[in-house]
């Protein structure tokens, strides 16, 4: 759903991130990531010219601040804000699919964050991948019984806003400008 772009700086930023822990990299100075936010919004601004407040706008901006907010961690502050933001893109995953698939995909991510999240707070003698990731399943495995509740029998209240999914199905006719399979897609 993103652009090509942005995945590819996602990787240069994790790549860069590897670095900067294992030593080889320095943190970038503050006119370098000034640059480099400044020139993400712009791609970002160009890229959905029209649709600056999009919702895939909005969610491309989220993914590149958490990478690039890779670049500064310092403290353990900033692993946090890292980790919580991670959440919020799991929550956007499902404003484009809520397939049974992408939703056990969507659980093991958030294990996995979880996972995270709990390795920060532990000690080091305490700390073991695996005993770690079955900590975080068991906790939001405990926690499941709690939701079913909530969704039973918290009340149902209307949205108080509407999230636009940048879509073109159900339009009739051509627009101004066609591209390859637009026939097919319109048929």
């Amino acid at each position: 759903r993103m652009p090509v772009w942005l995945t590819a700086i996602c990787t240069l930023c994790l790549a860069g991130r590897y670095l900067i822990f294992q030593g080889r990299m320095s943190y970038p100075g503050k006119k370098l990531k000034m640059v480099i936010v400044c020139s993400m919004m712009l791609m970002v601004a160009m890229q959905y010219a029209r649709n600056v407040f999009s919702t895939d706008a909005t969610v491309a901006l989220l993914l590149a601040g958490i990478t690039l907010k890779l670049l500064e961690m310092h403290q353990k502050r900033d692993m946090l804000v890292v980790l919580y933001l991670s959440y919020f893109t799991v929550v956007a995953e499902f404003i484009y699919s809520q397939t049974i698939l992408v939703a056990l995909y969507m659980g093991l991510v958030v294990v996995l964050i979880t996972s995270a999240l709990m390795a920060l707070n532990q000690n080091a003698d305490n700390q073991t991948p695996l005993r770690t990731a079955k900590m975080s399943a068991l906790i939001l495995l405990q926690s499941a019984p709690l939701m079913l509740v909530f969704f039973l029998f918290f009340p149902r209240i209307s949205p108080l806003w509407a999230v636009p999914v940048q879509t073109s199905s159900g339009t009739t006719g051509l627009s101004e400008t066609m591209a390859p399979g637009d026939i097919g897609n319109l048929t």
